[in-house]
C-alpha cells in the first residue's frame, strides 16, 4: 500500500460472522492488506491500540493491534466495545431517511412542527431552520452547547428543552441552508425531532428499524458488565486514561457504544446493492443534499478528513479525484476514542478504523489510512 506497508507481521486477522452482503470468505490479499496496513500505522504513530476492518467485494477482515487498556492488557477483539462518538450521526441519518420514506417526517419540516416546546426558534434573512439543515450541518447553530461553569450536562440524560433554549436565543452563525458548520447541537435537536415523529424514544426506534433487522448484536446505550470488562480505554495526548461514564444518553447526543463486528455490519448495510426493503432508505441517506459550490461559510474543522464536496445525511462526501473514487466518510471522537468510517458505494469497499488516543494528528492519519485503503482496493 502506498507509503504504508513496511512488511511487519504482528497482527491477527479475525473473521467476522456472516452478515448481509459481507461474508468471511478467505481472501489472502485482503487479509494481507489489513494486516500490513495496520502494522505500518502502529509503527508510524505509536498509538496504544488500533482496530481496523475492511469490507470489500462481499468479504471482510478485521485486525486488532496493541493493548486494549494499558501495558500488559490484551489486544482488542471483534467484541471490544468503544464509544462511537459522532459516528452515531450516520445512524441518525439513516433513521431520518427511514422516517421520511415512511411519511412520518419531511426534510422541509421545521423542528417546531414536531417539538411543541413553546420556545422561539431563530431565523436569519427570512430563512428558518429545516430538518434537512440539521442533518447536513447547515443550520447555522453553534458546534456545542456552552453553559455557565455552574451548569453541567448529565451524561446519562437527554438534553432538556430549556438547555436548547439557551442556544436558540443566540444569533445564528449564518442563514440556514447557505453554509456548513459542524454542529453537535443540530444533531442533538434532530434526535428529539425524530423521536417525536416516530412516537417513541430515539434508540428504541433505531433498534427496531435499523439495528435488529440487520443483525447488530452489541450496539447499545448501556453496556453490560461483561461488555465493560472488554472496553477499549481511551487516552489523552498526555498518556493518561480519559474516564468514561459507561452509559450514553437516550437521545444519543453523546454517541453510543458499539464494536468492530457491528461496524462491519454497518459498512455492509451501506454497501448493499439489493433492492430490498432498505433500498429507499439508502437512496435518501446517500443523496448529495448540499453541494460545496456556492456555500459560505464552510467549516467542518477536524470533522472533515479531506475536502467536503457535498453533504449527505451526516456523511461528508468527497468526489472522485485521480485514483480516488467517490467516498462517503465520517469521523467520531469520544472519551479518548477516535474512529473513522468510510466507504465507496460504487466500488463496494468500506473501512472502519479506531484508535484509543485522542490526538488530532493521529486522527488525520487514521482518515488517510482508511481512504488510502479504499483507493487502493478500488483500483484493483
Amino acid at each position: 500500500m502506498r507509503g504504508l506497508i513496511i512488511g511487519l507481521t504482528m497482527a491477527v486477522i479475525t473473521a467476522v460472522a456472516p452478515i448481509a452482503d459481507a461474508t468471511a470468505e478467505d481472501d489472502p490479499l485482503l487479509q494481507t492488506m489489513v494486516e500490513q496496513s495496520g502494522n505500518a500505522f502502529m509503527a508510524a504513530t505509536g498509538v496504544p491500540a488500533l482496530i481496523l476492518a475492511v469490507v470489500y467485494d462481499g468479504k471482510s477482515a478485521v485486525a486488532c493491534f496493541g493493548e486494549r487498556e494499558g501495558p500488559g492488557s490484551p489486544k482488542p477483539d471483534g467484541e471490544t466495545i468503544f464509544r462511537t462518538g459522532s459516528l452515531y450521526k450516520t445512524f441518525s441519518g439513516a433513521m431520518l431517511a427511514k422516517l421520511v420514506a415512511d411519511g412520518k417526517l419531511g426534510f422541509e419540516d421545521l423542528p417546531e412542527t414536531h417539538l411543541k416546546w413553546g420556545i422561539d426558534w431563530p431565523a436569519m434573512n427570512g430563512r428558518d431552520i429545516r430538518v434537512i439543515d440539521l442533518a447536513t450541518h447547515a443550520s447555522g447553530l453553534p458546534r456545542d452547547i456552552e453553559l455557565p461553569a455552574s451548569q453541567t450536562l448529565d451524561p446519562a440524560a437527554p438534553i432538556a428543552p430549556s438547555t436548547f433554549e439557551v442556544v436558540l436565543k443566540r444569533p445564528l452563525l449564518f442563514a440556514p441552508g447557505t453554509g456548513v458548520s459542524y454542529s453537535n447541537v443540530g444533531f442533538d435537536l434532530l434526535s428529539h425531532v425524530m423521536s417525536a415523529a416516530a412516537g417513541e424514544p430515539y434508540f428504541d426506534y433505531l433498534t427496531e428499524t435499523i439495528l435488529k433487522p440487520n443483525g447488530f448484536t452489541s450496539t447499545t446505550l448501556t453496556p453490560s458488565a461483561a461488555q465493560l470488562a472488554n472496553r477499549l480505554h481511551g487516552q489523552g495526548s498526555d498518556g493518561k486514561e480519559i474516564p468514561d461514564s459507561g452509559v450514553a444518553p437516550p437521545d444519543a447526543s453523546g454517541g453510543y457504544f458499539s464494536t468492530v463486528d457491528d461496524m462491519v455490519r454497518w459498512l455492509a448495510w451501506n454497501l448493499r446493492t439489493a433492492r430490498d426493503d432498505d433500498a429507499e432508505i439508502r437512496l435518501l441517506d446517500h443523496a448529495q443534499w448540499l453541494s460545496r459550490d456556492g456555500l459560505s461559510p464552510i467549516f467542518l474543522s477536524t470533522a472533515e478528513a479531506g475536502q467536503m464536496d457535498a453533504m449527505g445525511l451526516a456523511w461528508v462526501i468527497m468526489h472522485p479525484a485521480g485514483d480516488r473514487p467517490l467516498i462517503y466518510q465520517k469521523t467520531g471522537g469520544r472519551s479518548g476514542i477516535i474512529s473513522h468510517l468510510a466507504f465507496s458505494p460504487a466500488r463496494g469497499v468500506g473501512v472502519f478504523a479506531a484508535i484509543n488516543l485522542f490526538d488530532v494528528v493521529a486522527a488525520g492519519q487514521l482518515a488517510t489510512l482508511a481512504n488510502t485503503i479504499i483507493t487502493d482496493l478500488a483500483s484493483r
